[in-house]
């Protein structure tokens, strides 16, 4: 059992390039494996919850090639919150591609089929959890600070992000 199982364990999501080949060495390599390299991998989805200590979830999205999660996924997470999670409960969502960064970088501001049915999970199933959002994909370091600090967590689609800061200028406290 997973639960009593005191050493390492990994868990990952597919990025783009593991969407090549339809999953297949993302399957082959990750999901039909038990052990590697020392760590547990008791993963069989491409998306994963995860029950941290102190009420936190990780919760691990698998955005596919259409920058979104499907409708397998929606109803999964959907009944976990119903479910498993509980007031006061906060939440870290990781995803291949930081859409709330890319968006506005790419200029798809208005793109609604981005993540339209992660938004929504977000938005009302998870609504008041994500503290946190992490991402990959972006193959360079940048900083994203928001341009009006707020008092709350950042959700998706939640305010400006100002990349980098300009020359002398400290970045803001958070």
């Amino acid at each position: 059992r997973l639960s009593i199982y005191r050493g390492p364990c990994a868990f990952l999501i597919p990025g783009n390039h593991d969407w090549f080949d339809g999953l297949s060495t993302y399957t082959r390599y990750i999901l039909s494996r038990d052990w590697l390299g020392g760590w547990l991998m008791p993963q069989r989805t491409s998306y994963f919850a995860l029950k941290l200590p102190q009420r936190w979830w990780l919760l691990g999205f698998d955005l596919a090639l259409d920058d979104d999660i499907n409708i397998e996924q929606f109803h999964f997470f959907a009944s976990l919150a119903e479910n498993h999670m509980k007031a006061g409960d906060a939440a870290i969502v990781v995803s291949h591609v930081p859409h709330w960064v890319v968006n506005e970088y790419e200029n798809h501001s208005n793109d609604s089929e981005r993540e339209s049915n992660l938004t929504e999970l977000v938005r009302t199933h998870l609504k008041g959890k994500v503290k946190l959002r992490l991402a990959g994909d972006l193959h360079h370091y940048t900083r994203h600070v928001p341009l009006f600090p707020s008092t709350k967590p950042a959700a998706p689609g939640m305010g400006k992000v100002k990349r980098g800061n300009t020359a002398g200028e400290k970045p803001p406290t958070l």
